[in-house]
């Protein structure tokens, strides 16, 4: 197993700990950094071309849609995501839509004042299950075309 993969798996676990201790702020950052984690070892295991560490950090490569320190990984999750035959447009736009509102989640969660409550979890595990799920059908996609 990947170290990525490694601090996924104890992200999940410590989100679910979290859950059960109703601490959501905590449950909804350690869920979100499971994902992209998961993320990035997809994004430097899976495609064809894969990515670097390097290139899926650098700001500079940050568009407008794709903003921040998780923005290159983003867009290039994205890329890969255009290139899928199998899932269906309206299932691409959901999947970035979910990761941008799961990511400004996640910011209100770590950087606010705002309570985060048992509903705003089932909102995060909402997003993260959407994607994990068109993770893993990318996945299996780009093993078929192997």
């Amino acid at each position: 197993m990947s170290n990525l993969l490694q601090k996924s798996e104890e992200n999940y676990k410590t989100a679910n700990w979290a859950v059960k201790k109703e601490f959501f702020s905590v449950a909804i950052s350690r869920q979100y950094y499971c994902m992209f984690q998961n993320l990035l070892n997809f994004l430097i295991t899976t495609p064809k071309e894969p990515y670097t560490l390097q290139e899926l950090k650098d700001w500079q490569r940050s568009t407008s849609e794709f903003k921040g320190s998780h923005g290159s990984t983003f867009r290039y999750f994205n890329e890969e995501l255009q290139k899928s035959t199998k899932i269906q447009n309206w299932e691409k736009v959901k999947a970035i839509n979910f990761l941008k509102s799961f990511r400004a989640l996640r910011n209100t969660s770590d950087y606010t004042n705002d309570k985060i409550e048992e509903k705003d979890w089932n909102t995060s595990r909402g997003y993260f299950e959407y994607i994990e799920k068109v993770i893993g059908l990318l996945k299996k996609e780009l093993k078929e075309n192997d």
